[in-house]
């Protein structure tokens, strides 16, 4: 995909890191366009393990704290809007995550 090539032409690490260097930016259109780019990669499949598989990637690569950091300061309502998305749909994602793990291991917690 897009981000993989982008990986591999700028030698990044991971393949979202220039998102996590876009997050560094001032400009607050560009922290409400990234935060959009991440909440569409993370919502747009259907399936949960997919989602799932994606959001790690992201929390892997420290979005969760720049996240924190994007929604303290409320400088911005779109932004505001986009990562109270982020949570909610991060929370709707764990509650069904929960429910397959339940229905596979039925013992499970």
């Amino acid at each position: 995909d897009a981000f993989d090539f982008i990986k591999k032409q700028r030698e990044d690490l991971k393949r979202f890191d220039i998102l996590k260097e876009i997050s560094r930016e001032d400009e607050i259109s560009l922290k409400v366009a990234l935060m959009r780019i991440v909440n569409s990669l993370i919502s747009s499949p259907k399936d949960i393990n997919t989602r799932a598989t994606i959001r790690f990637e992201f929390r892997e690569n420290g979005f969760d704290n720049i996240v924190k950091k994007l929604g303290g300061n409320g400088e911005d309502d779109e932004l505001g809007i986009q990562i109270q998305l982020y949570r909610t749909d991060q929370k709707v994602d764990a509650e069904e995550m929960q429910k397959v793990t339940k229905a596979v291991l039925p013992n499970a917690g």
